[in-house]
């Protein structure tokens, strides 16, 4: 075998191995879910970027926007094509996420109200995005706690908000709904 040959099948054995080593957790049907355990604490400047299907390209991202003297925690698309459920869906297990759920251009946490609504465990936001040219259906599974815990009188956007995304997932076929589980 000549030395190109041999080159090109180690390149291809590397790039089998390393796609096969993400921590891809469960597929049924056609529903990828991949486990994450990322946490992120809202606050001026920061960013948290999110890939739904580990392709590398990120999706979402999370971040604090100025708001007079207070700031929007939101999560938003990076790409104009994708979407987002809107803020007042907050999902539950058994959910379908297609075209027929509301997807805007955000999530806006500070809607929730105050800090004790955003104590949140094991929750989802519906999600769709563009992968390869073809759009398709997803979730976030997420929590969130405020870090102040003596304030939880206090609305949302004037607390710090720790979000903890625990897995993503997505319908492989493009198009199609997903449904949480």
């Amino acid at each position: 075998m000549s030395k190109i040959k041999l080159f090109i099948s180690l390149q291809v054995f590397v790039v089998i191995c390393s796609i096969s080593s993400c921590k891809k957790i469960k597929e049924k049907n056609e529903t990828v879910i991949f486990k994450k355990d990322i946490s992120f604490l809202f606050s001026k400047g920061q960013k948290l970027f999110i890939d739904i299907n580990n392709d590398k390209i990120y999706d979402f991202k999370c971040l604090s926007i100025p708001f007079g003297n207070r700031f929007r925690k939101v999560i938003i698309p990076i790409n104009t094509k994708n979407k987002i459920s809107d803020d007042s869906k907050i999902l539950e297990k058994g959910v379908v996420i297609n075209e027929n759920l509301f997807l805007s251009n955000e999530f806006d946490f500070n809607k929730l109200g105050v800090s004790k609504e955003s104590i949140i465990n094991n929750k989802y936001i519906g999600v769709q995005f563009e992968a390869e040219g073809f759009m398709h259906y997803g979730w976030i599974k997420f929590s969130l706690e405020p870090k102040d815990y003596k304030n939880l009188n206090t609305p949302i956007y004037y607390q710090k908000i720790k979000l903890n995304i625990h897995e993503t997932a997505y319908n492989l076929n493009y198009d199609k709904p997903i449904v949480i589980n």
